[in-house]
């Protein structure tokens, strides 16, 4: 794709990035989601992407810096991934991922980690393919409302 451009995000994009993030999950996001994103436009721990063609928004990262906790020193953290359906494949993902790991290796980020649900074969497939492999840290879950 000659014409893709990865970019930082920015405040101006928000609106464009849950079109997004809607069009793969189907469900529209939270209005805390879209203030928690506009935040994190400010914040120099955030790494937050997108994939633009021909001025376009097609997909974006999510990425933050975790400075410690239960032995995980500085490391970073994708919490989630979005492509436009009609473009999944395209290799969209995999250059927003490598800028992101440019961006963290230039700042000394060493360990960069991801979690999702067990049944996600595909984004299991698309981080493998990325050299994600098993982690020594165990995700768990309780349920409090």
């Amino acid at each position: 794709m000659d014409n893709l451009i990865i970019r930082k995000l920015e405040i101006e994009d928000v609106d464009a990035v849950i079109s997004v993030y809607n069009a793969v999950v189907q469900a529209p996001k939270r209005s805390d989601f879209i203030k928690e994103l506009r935040e994190q436009c400010k914040s120099a721990c955030f790494v937050n992407s997108v994939a633009e063609i021909n001025n376009e928004i097609v997909g974006f990262l999510i990425s933050y810096v975790f400075y410690g906790g239960f032995g995980i020193n500085k490391s970073a953290w994708i919490p989630l991934i979005c492509v436009n359906p009609k473009l999944m494949g395209e290799g969209i993902g995999q250059r927003l991922a490598e800028r992101v790991f440019e961006v963290y290796k230039k700042t000394g980020v060493k360990d960069v980690h991801t979690s999702f649900e067990w049944n996600s074969v595909d984004l299991l497939s698309f981080f493998k393919t990325l050299g994600f492999g098993r982690s020594d840290f165990m995700n768990l879950h309780k349920a409090i409302g």
